[in-house]
């Protein structure tokens, strides 16, 4: 799973779907269950990558969940199913089309799109930069998504990436750059991290020449960022791409762009049709003419604006159980509006603002708390919904004397996003594809909750974010604003990526106080290259108030013993970058308060002699109750039987059956959820054998990469259906795997690599995979035959084939699969390949099998170069 945090990035391969809002408020609940689930520490796709985000024309809050039925979790339904029409029902609807809410720019820039210039020298075609520029709120994200998600735009293009632009404080040229690569070149992702800046800004600037990338960067706010990023670009008369970007000022579009087209706002119509795909007032004849002069008056043709009041009316419709209500009917609702609306606002901004005032003030005092919370993120901050639910809690806001007090701010967080106040941001891609795991603010909402946030605390700020640590001074003296009381500070945070320069590596310290912050209870760094700068590690030990200390995507390679004086900390994630490998100090015994541990990916025991085969001491943690990449070989497995809270792990087991044993022992008696990757587990033996049939029958099991020779899976069992990912890494299973993995109803992600089938054909059943949102063979080189009957895989949004370099054809079951998103073919035989390209005018043979997929990549096909279509 992806590892987060609640500082903003330049963005982070997701899509965002909250303000296109069309479709039905729906299925909360699984949602709330999801938000525990233990994360690992795999790699940002895109450093976290810039934020692809694929359109989905269904709109609203839409909430996936992955726990069953049996699970513990929060219920919480929203008021969706519900057809009362004395209330002003949500509607249940359809996917629809949103081309009738555009104006004639989209096909206007759909056109400019897709014109090619001439690459041999100046031409008559459009430049390669096209701008789109109006105020926040209108919906210029939302037009960019549906560009960026069009069929003839994605087989026209090779190559895309998608990136949202942070604001000064927050921009770093290299983690943009990065991002982007990362995307347009996503085999090339190891290569790509180790690149220097200029290394970088040249693969980019020979990428444009060379591919038809199209580049999607929303919200260009700065002319210096865009004058740092621009280095990369290549000019209009040597380029096979396209930027499309948004901005707010018309100005700054002319200057930068070389074609620059206005969003248009909503008409009278479109603004009404818009809201009342989501509220259906349509019984009450005089309420629906006085909510329409509402909508169109009030919003200023903004679907920011009518997506919050659409929202604050469905809040309306729900009693504390989620369920509809019919104590608010539609006409006082429409009343008490009118009285609360009593001017015409004068700008988009102002409509927003007052709607979400609106909405705000309707919510309960603790509610408010949490909203205001949010107000010290960076504008497009993204957050983790678990982190932003500890952090909750850790800091007061939800108290900790109630029963479930993670349950509590999972239905807070609900609520807020069931208002459109707080936008849901949906996985895009990798095995989690289709889940929702982050949220975030649109800046108009932001800039709201900072101004009341300031007004509540009398000017004071209780919360910090610190961005953009630089790297071309000897120290950073830390300047908090006059808005700052130490004593009273409860929540910093250190933002901000860079590459220290070789001749201050070792000689650069942060200089600040850490003992001035006598109230701190939460203290984050996110993404600091700590290689040249000196860690206050006897101030940080000094915080005795600290809950919550984290160094996500940070470079640090060796932890402070004085952590082990944080007596009351309670969550300390370690998870910095993959590539760095950590020396973790036998401290982590002393930490008796702590919750949730997260270790990071690489990391060694460092005892006081300097030994790196020691193992860690994990005793004395019995209130322990998520633990992230434990490792056996670091960690002693009989540290967990003591761990009596826990209840939610993410482990790495290597070769010993003994401790998978232990492991899958301690997850039966009570963890609720289990991630297990076990690696070179070779079943030669019975005794491993056993283990295997253990590990595939684990109820509490809900992740699985398995790396090892199995040859067969057990035939005496049933292999449990709570599974939701499967990654089968050279197991050489001689019969097909495909039968007794359709059948795991809750199998969202199934990953087959290296040899994990060496049969010759494969089937998939018109019954099997109901649920499988990702599938991958790569590299199975006996594969020869692959049937997918009609009906099978109906929920199949990104299907990758690798190196099966015998596999003859597309299955023709593909065809079906209606809502396939994107087929990638990478290292094939050039006769695969061309099957589903259009070759001189002549069509492929499967190319009928694939024709309704947006995306199709094709990649280092054998004999021929790369080909997108």
């Amino acid at each position: 799973m992806e590892n987060r945090s609640l500082v903003g990035r330049a963005g982070s391969g997701l899509k965002d779907i909250n303000f296109n809002p069309f479709y039905a408020i729906s299925t909360v609940t699984r949602f709330l269950k999801s938000l525990s689930m233990p994360r690992s520490n795999k790699p940002d796709r895109t450093t976290k990558s810039p934020v692809k985000r694929d359109d989905q024309e269904e709109m609203g809050i839409i909430i996936i969940n992955d726990y069953d039925s049996t699970e513990e979790g929060p219920e919480f339904r929203s008021g969706s199913s519900s057809s009362n029409s004395s209330t002003g029902s949500v509607k249940q609807i359809p996917p629809v089309q949103e081309d009738e809410f555009f104006g004639p720019e989209k096909e206007e820039v759909k056109r400019l799109l897709l014109e090619s210039g001439d690459t041999s020298g100046p031409g008559p075609g459009p430049g390669p930069v096209i701008a789109i520029w109006g105020p926040w709120g209108l919906g210029k994200t939302s037009l960019l998504k549906k560009l960026y998600n069009d069929f003839k735009i994605r087989r026209h293009f090779q190559c895309f990436a998608w990136v949202y632009m942070p604001g000064a404080g927050d921009f770093e040229t290299r983690n943009i750059m990065q991002s982007i690569l990362l995307q347009l070149e996503p085999s090339m992702t190891k290569k790509i991290m180790e690149m220097s800046f200029l290394e970088l800004t040249k693969q980019l600037h020979s990428l444009q020449q060379e591919k038809r990338c199209l580049i999607v960067l929303s919200g260009v706010r700065k002319r210096e960022n865009w004058r740092m990023l621009s280095v990369a670009l290549p000019p209009a008369d040597r380029t096979k791409s396209k930027i499309l970007l948004t901005t707010c000022e018309l100005t700054f579009a002319l200057e930068i762009a070389d074609t620059a087209k206005e969003i248009s706002p909503l008409d009278k119509e479109q603004s009404w049709q818009l809201f009342n795909r989501i509220v259906d007032i349509s019984s009450h004849e005089d309420a629906e003419k006085t909510m329409k002069e509402i909508v169109v008056s009030r919003c200023k043709g903004s679907r920011l604006a009518i997506a919050i009041l659409a929202g604050y009316r469905n809040s309306t419709t729900r009693n504390s159980s989620g369920g509809p209500t019919d104590q608010v009917t539609i006409t006082s609702f429409v009343d008490d509006l009118k009285s609360d609306l009593k001017e015409d606002p004068t700008s988009v901004e102002d409509a927003v603002g007052e709607i979400v005032s609106l909405s705000y003030e309707k919510l309960g005092d603790k509610l408010k708390e949490c909203f205001l919370y949010l107000a010290h993120l960076p504008l497009e901050g993204e957050l983790h919904v678990d982190d932003l639910c500890v952090r909750w809690v850790y800091e007061g806001l939800i108290s900790e004397a109630e029963p479930n007090p993670m349950k509590v701010a999972s239905h807070y967080l609900v609520e807020l996003a069931l208002r459109n106040l707080v936008q849901m941001l949906e996985e895009e891609r990798g095995p989690k594809i289709g889940s929702f795991l982050c949220c975030k603010l649109h800046p108009l909402v932001g800039k709201f909750c900072q101004s009341e946030a300031k007004k509540v605390n009398g000017s004071k700020l209780t919360s910090v974010t610190v961005p953009g640590l630089p790297s071309d001074s000897k120290g950073y003296q830390i300047e908090l604003s006059s808005d700052v009381e130490s004593s009273r500070l409860r929540s910093l945070t250190f933002a901000g990526t860079f590459e220290p320069p070789p001749e201050i590596m070792t000689s650069k310290q942060l200089l600040l106080d850490f003992r001035a912050f006598v109230s701190l209870r939460v203290l984050e760094f996110y993404g600091v290259d700590f290689r040249g700068w000196n860690l206050p590690g006897l101030e940080i030990g000094g915080l005795t108030e600290l809950w919550y200390l984290s160094f996500q995507r940070c470079y640090l390679e060796n932890l402070h013993p004085s952590v082990g004086e944080l007596s009351e900390l309670k969550t300390l994630d370690l998870r910095v970058e993959p590539h760095c490998r950590m020396s973790v100090p036998n401290i982590l015994w002393k930490l008796t308060e702590l919750e949730r541990l997260y270790f990071p990916v690489r990391f060694h025991c460092g005892d006081d002699h300097g030994s790196t085969t020691s193992k860690l001491r994990l005793t004395n943690m019995e209130k322990l109750q998520v633990l992230v990449n434990f490792n056996t070989r670091v960690c002693d497995v009989l540290d967990l039987v003591a761990m009596s809270k826990l209840r939610e792990v993410g482990a790495v087991v290597e070769e010993s059956h003994a401790d998978l044993d232990s492991v899958l022992d301690t997850a039966c008696g009570r963890v609720r959820r289990l991630s297990l990757q076990v690696k070179n587990f070779n079943c030669y033996s019975t005794a491993k054998r056993s283990a295997l049939e253990k590990l595939l029958t684990c109820g509490r099991l809900r992740e699985l990469n398995l790396e090892g020779y199995i040859r067969s899976l057990p035939q005496q069992i049933t292999i449990s259906k709570k599974l939701t990912e499967i990654v089968l890494n050279g197991a050489e299973l001689e019969h097909d795997p495909m039968p007794a993995f359709g059948e795991i109803t809750n199998l969202r992600s199934l990953t087959l690599c290296n040899d994990a089938y060496v049969g010759e054909r494969m089937d998939c059943v018109h019954t099997g995979f109901g649920e499988l949102r990702s599938l991958r063979i790569n590299n199975l080189r006996k594969l020869n035959t692959w049937e997918v009957e009609q009906g099978a895989m109906p929920k199949l949004l990104s299907l990758s084939i690798e190196k099966c370099e015998k596999l003859v054809m597309l299955p023709a079951g593909l065809m079906y699969v209606a809502g396939l998103r994107e087929l990638m073919i990478v290292s094939m035989p050039k006769i695969f390949g061309n099957r589903v390209q259009v070759l001189e005018g002549k069509e492929g043979e499967d190319v009928c099998k694939v024709n309704h997929v947006p995306r199709i990549i094709i990649s280092s096909i054998q004999g021929s170069p790369e080909a997108s279509i």
